[in-house]
């Protein structure tokens, strides 16, 4: 049983959001809308980014 609760948990890791991505993500929107300010709802969607 150990060894799904690691895939389960490998599984997660690989679908979470990088900062680097998030950044990315964000300059992108900053070009297209051009805008400068973002608002991010849920601190799932922050807390959560691997560096």
């Amino acid at each position: 049983m150990a060894h799904e609760g690691s895939a389960k948990a490998r599984a997660q890791e690989d679908s979470c959001m990088k900062r680097r991505e998030l950044e990315m993500a964000l300059r992108a929107a900053a070009k297209l809308t051009r805008e400068t300010e973002f608002l991010i709802i849920g601190s799932q969607a922050v807390h959560r980014l691997d560096a």
